[in-house]
């Protein structure tokens, strides 16, 4: 009996230890987690919070993100991920993943990520202004342009090649004609719609050129010659140059000292002085002749000869200042023969550039007649294959006069061997002499 009780109790011991073993294993299975969350997504280029819910994370990145990249995903307590999240992943399309809880549970997730428009800029600057004109490049500062233009340039007619940012719009157009004279205005619109004022000044560097461009005037036989620093002109014959009234045109900016159209003694050079825009400051002379003297018997080259047929040509003193004022003259003493003649030209010296027998046929000499009688004097113009002679007689004594040689209808457009005088056309008497001056082309 005692040994049935003994096995009885080891039964229910036993039982009881079963039991007990069996509650364990169900309380340890109770403790394994059921979750299979992704609690947070991170990646480069994140433009917002990231939406997780319902199995779906949705993101978005700003523009021009890659969206080829490792993300940062985190997950519940226990649970493991498939892919891992260590593996680089292509966000282009919707991206699957499948979290496994820590009880085995299993839950799939989709990935989601927009990609967010461009954003609009608000830059509306003006990048770079182009001019042909431009002395240099312009100067570019918040709001303003501002650019020195090359001396002598027309501002109200240009074409600047305008760049602004990108994306934004300019108005007035770019290299659409515009007048500088006065600041230009122009407004730049951003890819966002903001607007700026920009405001273009353009001035023209200081100019140096001191010139004179232009010398009119009334009393010139032709257009004056103008070369570096001097002007050279021929007025009409019979002019006085004691007071006359130029017309002046110079380098634009500049000015002259004394004025245009202010009258001037022109019996010696003038000298006038021209002012650049910069200040830089250029004399120039002004010298006038009236009509065009072949001869004058004062200092330098001479186009007489020094003996003729029938007599000698000297250089003396004026023997009668009064109606002629020159300090020199030509002395003419005949010694034989009735035919007395003084070549003036022979084969005309390039010296005299401006005697052009097709400008004026007109000539006159001051002429001085100390012998009792009357004498004629004969102006011969020879040409090849025919010769022109005018014959005019002497009216005073002991006194100067001018003596004309018209040859104004004859055709002198035509090359001049020599011009010859006969200062006592037929008169024997080899006693005379005679004094000239001044012999000179009418220029009217």
């Amino acid at each position: 009996m005692l040994c049935g009780e003994r096995i009885s109790a080891m039964i229910f011991l036993l039982l009881c230890f079963m039991i007990v073993s069996c509650n364990d294993t169900e309380n340890e299975e109770s403790r394994l987690s059921n979750e299979a969350e992704i609690t947070s997504f991170t990646m480069t280029g994140l433009a917002d919070a990231v939406e997780i819910k319902e199995g779906k994370v949705m993101a978005s990145v700003l523009y021009g993100t890659d969206l080829v990249q490792i993300p940062t995903v985190g997950i519940s307590a226990g649970a493991t991920i498939a892919p891992e999240d260590i593996v680089e992943r292509d966000f282009g399309s919707a991206v699957k993943y499948t979290v496994v809880a820590e009880d085995g549970t299993s839950k799939d997730w989709e990935v989601i990520v927009t990609v967010l428009p461009e954003a609009l800029s608000n830059r509306a600057k003006i990048l770079t202004f182009e001019l042909d004109e431009l002395q240099e490049d312009a100067t570019i500062t918040r709001g303003s342009v501002e650019g020195v233009i090359k001396s002598g340039t027309d501002l109200s007619s240009l074409k600047p090649k305008i760049t602004v940012s990108e994306g934004a719009t300019i108005s007035p157009d770019s290299e659409v004609a515009q007048d500088f004279t006065d600041p230009v205005e122009y407004v730049i619109t951003s890819e966002d719609g903001t607007i700026v004022n920009w405001i273009v000044m353009l001035s023209v560097l200081p100019s140096n050129t001191a010139k004179i461009l232009a010398f009119e005037l009334d009393e010139l036989f032709d257009a004056a010659t103008i070369t570096d620093g001097s002007v050279e002109g021929i007025v009409k014959t019979g002019q006085d140059l004691s007071s006359l009234i130029p017309t002046i045109r110079i380098s634009d900016g500049a000015s002259i000292s004394p004025a245009s159209e202010v009258a001037q003694d022109f019996t010696s050079p003038v000298e006038y002085t021209i002012t650049a825009e910069d200040g830089t400051e250029v004399k120039w002379i002004v010298n006038l002749d009236e009509g065009m003297i072949l001869e004058d018997f004062e200092g330098g080259s001479h186009i007489f000869s020094e003996t003729w047929n029938g007599g000698t040509t000297t250089i003396v003193n004026n023997p009668n200042t009064t109606g002629n004022s020159s300090a020199k003259v030509g002395e003419l003493t005949k010694t034989v023969g009735p035919d007395y003649n003084l070549s003036l030209v022979g084969a005309l010296p390039s010296s005299i550039s401006n005697f052009d027998l097709s400008r004026s046929g007109k000539f006159k000499i001051l002429y001085f007649n100390p012998n009792a009688s009357a004498a004629q004097v004969q102006m011969k113009i020879e040409i090849p294959g025919d010769d022109y002679a005018v014959t005019v007689t002497t009216t005073k004594t002991n006194q100067w006069e001018e003596l004309i040689f018209d040859f104004s209808d004859k055709d002198l457009d035509v090359t001049v061997d020599k011009l010859t005088f006969f200062f006592d056309y037929y008169n024997s008497d080899g006693s005379r002499k005679f004094y000239l001056d001044d012999f000179q082309q009418i220029l009217e």
